[in-house]
């Protein structure tokens, strides 16, 4: 405190503005089209950071120049209805209530771990598939939704899923077989009976998905979509730049790009999205991998007319993301809201591919 104290102020104040400045730009992230700003995107990125350094700059304002600090907590107070998505009061659940109508489950399997084993839990990838498949079993879905699903002629997943978990009814859109059948995509599982599946189709070179399928459970009908927005594409090149803090600019610029194209071609999927499902004639959810943080142009479109579940009936922080990118929540569960509520919400805590499985339960409202 006593270096704080000599600090010249008028430097401080100029460092709070500008810093406050940029949350501000964080909040416009959420409600700006990407392709109206470059810099929005990356800023909306920061916004916990921002935050929660705004949050210090109120507490050493309020010590030296209360006058100063009511104009930083005026802007924070503008923010926080964005905190609710980020953090929920209270603890994380290991466990949630079964009591509800419906189980639904999102989880990026990452090829069902068979690409490549994790040196971080030191397991093979056959290990990660049947750990994959044990976590499956426990949390017992009623409806499931994969989004970078495998099958090969060698791996039958899907008769796995029907058999172990119960599911007998599935849709599935794949990509390009490779040799030996090998193919990946988004697939939804069910145990109630679908009666009409479909693809939402995205525009240009794109291994995303997205697909829908109207399922019949008792007197009701819902459609629920399952998605896997632009993925960034980073290669091991840019990884390494970012994990060992290389000091090549080239390389910097490389990613920014990507990122960049990516923040572009959501916005576009996220629409397209959003426009089909809207034409619903049932109540619909909306679950998947966005690859995007909440303070995005992405989620906002996501969320029109939705409830998330996380932000409903969720506890403690919620980093859906594992991989070697800053841990943010990017995998969603997305409800109708009107006629149907939230009973629980879980981020299942484990850590076999670069994705953590969220596991919400809804019930009918009578």
């Amino acid at each position: 405190m006593s270096r704080l104290m000599h600090i010249p102020k008028w430097l401080a104040w100029t460092f709070s503005l500008v810093w406050m400045g940029c949350l501000v730009m964080a909040y416009f992230a959420y409600w700006v089209p990407v392709h109206l700003s470059s810099v929005l995107p990356f800023v909306g990125l920061a916004f916990p950071f921002l935050y929660v350094g705004g949050s210090i700059l109120f507490l050493f304002w309020l010590f030296f120049s209360w006058k100063k600090s009511w104009w930083i907590l005026a802007l924070l107070i503008l923010g926080y209805p964005f905190v609710g998505a980020y953090v929920q009061w209270g603890s994380a659940q290991d466990e949630i209530s079964e009591q509800g109508d419906i189980k639904m489950m999102s989880w990026n399997v990452n090829l069902m771990g068979l690409n490549r084993g994790n040196k971080q839990v030191k397991l093979k990838p056959i290990a990660i598939r049947d750990s994959i498949l044990q976590v499956l079993e426990t949390a017992d879905p009623d409806i499931v939704a994969f989004q970078e699903f495998f099958q090969s002629e060698q791996y039958d997943h899907i008769g796995m899923i029907k058999s172990k978990l119960k599911l007998p009814y599935h849709h599935i859109k794949f990509s390009t077989a490779r040799s030996g059948g090998r193919k990946s995509g988004v697939a939804l599982f069910s145990r109630f009976p679908i009666i009409k599946s479909g693809y939402v189709p995205f525009t240009g070179d794109t291994h995303n998905f997205c697909i829908y399928a109207d399922i019949v459970k008792g007197q009701d009908t819902i459609r629920v979509y399952n998605t896997h927005l632009q993925s960034i594409r980073f290669k091991s090149q840019d990884y390494a730049t970012i994990v060992e803090e290389q000091e090549e600019v080239d390389g910097y610029w490389r990613i920014l790009r990507l990122m960049r194209k990516a923040f572009i071609r959501r916005e576009g999927q996220a629409h397209t999205v959003k426009l089909h499902a809207d034409q619903s004639p049932y109540p619909y959810w909306i679950m998947g991998d966005f690859n995007d943080p909440p303070q995005s142009y992405t989620y906002h479109q996501m969320m029109k007319g939705m409830v998330d579940s996380y932000r409903e009936a969720g506890h403690g922080f919620s980093p859906t993301y594992a991989g070697k990118f800053p841990n943010f929540r990017i995998d969603y569960i997305l409800g109708p809201g009107n006629a149907w509520k939230t009973d629980a919400y879980q981020l299942v805590p484990v850590e076999l591919v670069d994705h953590r499985p969220v596991v919400s339960i809804f019930s009918r409202i009578k």
